[in-house]
């Protein structure tokens, strides 16, 4: 209960102005960091799209076939569209996963022993 006591004057007032930033502190959100998935999650999620990419095109392929009576051809349209649907996604994927990891980039500078910074890609090498 002494906490909660009613005190006047200014030292009160910083005092509950530093007690609510400091409950501000602690209530402000957290930067939300998405651990990056495992490789075998990718993997499947890519093969699992590509396969209903490519069932889906054919079930459309058999209905055109069926509305139209035009027996193998819907069928094998409906594939190709499929096929082409799912690679479209497979390289859409790719692209995202990869648009994180610059290629051709240096490595950063590596210090050896004595804490001395060495020349990119040196350390190591015995150069």
């Amino acid at each position: 209960m002494a906490d909660n006591q009613v005190s006047s004057g200014p030292d009160a007032l910083n005092d509950l102005s530093q007690r609510i930033a400091q409950v501000k502190a602690g209530h402000e959100a957290k930067d939300v960091v998405r651990a990056p998935q495992h490789g075998l999650a990718v993997g499947w999620n890519m093969a699992s799209v590509f396969v209903a990419s490519v069932v889906v095109g054919a079930l459309f392929g058999f209905g055109a076939d069926h509305l139209f009576g035009s027996q193998p051809w819907g069928l094998f349209v409906g594939l190709m569209f499929g096929f082409a649907a799912g690679v479209v996604s497979l390289l859409r994927t790719a692209k995202a996963m990869s648009a994180g990891v610059p290629l051709g980039n240096p490595l950063p500078p590596e210090a050896d022993a004595d804490g001395e910074v060495q020349e990119s890609g040196s350390a190591g090498r015995g150069q």
